[in-house]
């Protein structure tokens, strides 16, 4: 790539930063459906823990 063509990635002009808002606003309803005040301390609580074992897959 030449320095004129400039950065040829799409990913910041297409639908993917949309999408990832509506996700992360999704996750901060869903908590305040909850009750949750703090949504760093909830997204914290509800983060993946690597001691958790995963739901068994079929």
């Amino acid at each position: 790539m030449s320095p004129a063509t400039g950065d040829a990635s799409t990913i910041r002009t297409r639908n993917l930063p949309r999408v990832m808002t509506g996700l992360r606003d999704l996750a901060i309803g869903i908590h305040r459906q909850d009750g949750h005040t703090d949504i760093a301390a909830a997204l914290r609580h509800t983060a993946r823990n690597h001691l958790r074992p995963s739901l068994p897959s079929d």
